[in-house]
C-alpha cells in the first residue's frame, strides 16, 4: 500500500520522479518502502519538475509517527526552504502533522524555529504554497500559514495551534476538532487562501497555482465575455477566460482578491465588491488586502485594482475592531513599489479609497476612470449631514426639498473624473470596453 506523502507527490510531479534532499533519486510510482521513512523521519522532502518548472517540494506522512516534526525531519525541511531560496525555487509544502515532537524535547522547539525563521526568508523571495492534506497543530499550523498560499480539503484539513485535548485542559471546554479548526472556520478567519473538495482538486491546483506564481506565461486567450456590471462582470470580461482564482472567497467579502492570466500574463486582482456592505472596506477586508497585497509585492506580481468604494465602513464596531490600523497597513502595503500597480476607478472612490488605492502619489503607475466613476472626499449623504445640516433645518419643507437638489447638483460636479484628468490624478477615462487593452498596453 503507498503511503500517503507519496501518492500526493505522485499526483504532482510531471515524470513521478523526486530528487531527495540527500542526493537518491525517488520513483515514486514504486511508493517508498516503510523502512525509509525511519531515515526520512516522517518527510520525503526534494525537488522535482511540476508544469515544467523546477520546484522544491516536500509532504509530512501521517502514518510515521503522526507526521510529527522531530529534529531529522525538521532539519531537512531547513535544508530543502535553503535549497528553494538558493535556487530560487518555488516551495511547495504538504503539511499533515502532528507538530513538534514531545518526546524530543526543547531542541525539536529550538529547530522548528529555526525552520519557521527560514519559511519567513523564503516567502519573501520564492513563491511558498502549501496544503493542509489532514491534521496539523502547533509548528506545522505555523509554518504552514506562513506561506504566500494555503489550500484547505473541505471536510478533512484541520488546523489549530492547539488540539481539543489541550482547549479542555486549559478552560474546560469541550470542542470537536472541525469546530476549532475547520475548514468553514478557517475560510471565514481568512487563513486559508483557497478550500478545495478532495485531494484530486488539491494536486490539481497546485500545478496550476506554481504555474502562475513560478513565472511560466500561460497561453494569452481572450476574456470569457462582453464587459459587464459588477466586480464579477467585469473581471470576467477583463483578464484570460477561466483564468480566475479567487482568495479568501468566504472572509472580508466587500472586496475581492485573486490571481489571473492578462494576456498570458499573472496579475494579482483586486475588486471592490459592492453587493457586500455597498463596497466600504471594513477591518476583514483590509486584512485581506494586506495580505493578497503582501503577497504580489513580495512575488513582484503586477496588481490592478477595480475601485467602486465609498472609503472604510464608518461603523462604531470598526473603530473598535482597529479599523485605523487596518486601513493604514493596507495602504502601506499597496504603496509598496516592489510590484506595478494600476487602478481602475469603475465607480466611487471616497476619502481613504481613493488615497489609498487610485493614488499615483502612493505609487499607482496608472489611474483610469469609467466615464461614471465619482472622486471626491465624501459621498452626497454625508457632505449634507455634515456642512448642510443646521441650513437645511431651517428651511420650510419645499424650500428644503429644491435647496438639497441644488447643493447635491454641485456636489456632483466636483466628483466629476474629468477634473481628475485634468489636475493629472487620473490618467485617462475609458469606456469599460477598453479596459483589457488599456491594462495591457499600462504593463506593457
Amino acid at each position: 500500500m503507498q503511503a500517503s506523502s507519496t501518492g500526493w507527490l505522485l499526483a504532482i510531479a510531471d515524470d513521478g520522479k523526486l530528487a531527495d534532499i540527500d542526493g537518491a533519486t525517488l520513483d515514486l510510482s514504486h511508493g517508498v518502502p516503510a523502512e525509509a521513512f525511519a531515515q526520512y523521519d516522517g518527510v520525503v522532502a526534494g525537488t522535482a519538475r511540476v508544469g515544467g518548472v523546477e520546484v522544491a517540494i516536500f509532504a509530512q506522512e501521517p502514518t510515521y509517527k503522526g507526521g510529527s516534526m522531530g529534529l531529522t525531519h525538521t532539519k531537512r525541511l531547513e535544508r530543502l526552504v535553503s535549497v528553494a531560496i538558493e535556487k530560487k525555487l518555488p516551495l511547495i509544502g504538504l503539511y499533515d502533522s502532528g507538530g513538534v515532537r514531545v518526546q524530543e524535547g526543547g531542541g525539536s522547539l529550538e529547530e522548528a524555529s529555526a525552520l519557521v525563521g527560514k519559511l519567513l526568508k523564503a516567502r519573501d523571495v520564492v513563491p511558498v504554497i502549501n496544503a493542509v492534506m489532514g491534521t496539523i497543530t502547533g509548528a506545522a499550523t505555523y509554518s504552514a500559514s506562513l506561506g504566500n498560499v494555503l489550500v484547505m480539503l473541505k471536510g478533512r484539513s484541520r488546523m489549530f495551534v492547539w488540539g481539543p485535548g489541550v482547549a479542555k485542559a486549559e478552560t474546560g471546554v469541550e470542542v470537536g476538532m472541525d469546530e476549532l479548526g475547520g475548514t468553514s472556520v478557517h475560510s471565514e478567519n481568512g487563513a486559508a487562501s483557497l478550500v478545495v473538495a478532495d485531494e484530486r482538486e488539491c494536486t490539481e491546483l497546485l500545478k496550476v497555482l506554481v504555474g502562475y506564481l513560478g513565472g511560466m506565461p500561460g497561453a494569452a486567450v481572450g476574456p470569457s465575455s462582453a464587459p459587464g456590471e459588477g466586480a464579477m462582470g467585469i473581471i470576467r470580461s477583463t483578464f484570460d477566460g477561466g483564468s480566475f482564482i479567487e482568495f479568501r472567497s468566504s472572509y472580508g467579502r466587500s472586496l475581492i482578491t485573486g490571481l489571473a492570466r492578462l494576456g498570458g500574463r499573472t496579475v494579482g486582482v483586486v475588486a471592490s465588491n459592492g453587493e457586500v456592505l455597498r463596497g466600504f472596506l471594513d477591518v476583514d477586508s483590509c486584512r485581506k488586502l494586506s495580505r493578497f497585497a503582501s503577497m504580489c509585492n513580495s512575488l513582484r506580481i503586477p496588481m490592478v485594482t477595480f475601485l467602486d468604494c465609498p472609503g472604510v465602513y464608518p461603523a462604531p464596531e470598526q473603530e473598535r475592531s482597529g479599523i485605523i490600523t487596518a486601513s493604514g497597513e493596507a495602504i502601506k502595503e499597496y504603496a509598496s513599489d516592489r510590484s506595478p500597480k494600476v487602478t481602475v476607478v469603475t465607480g466611487a472612490a471616497y476619502g481613504g479609497a481613493f488615497v489609498g488605492f487610485a493614488s499615483k502619489a502612493l505609487g499607482s503607475k496608472k489611474v483610469f476612470a469609467y466615464p461614471k466613476a465619482r472622486i471626491s472626499v465624501m459621498d452626497v449623504p454625508s457632505y449634507l449631514e455634515i456642512f448642510q445640516k443646521k441650513k437645511l433645518e431651517a428651511m420650510k419643507a419645499g424650500e428644503r426639498e429644491a435647496e438639497v437638489e441644488r447643493i447635491t447638483a454641485e456636489f456632483l460636479k466636483q466628483m466629476d473624473p474629468r477634473i481628475g484628468v485634468g489636475a493629472g490624478y487620473i490618467d485617462e477615462i475609458i469606456d469599460p470596453s477598453q479596459t483589457r487593452a488599456k491594462l495591457i498596453a499600462a504593463f506593457g
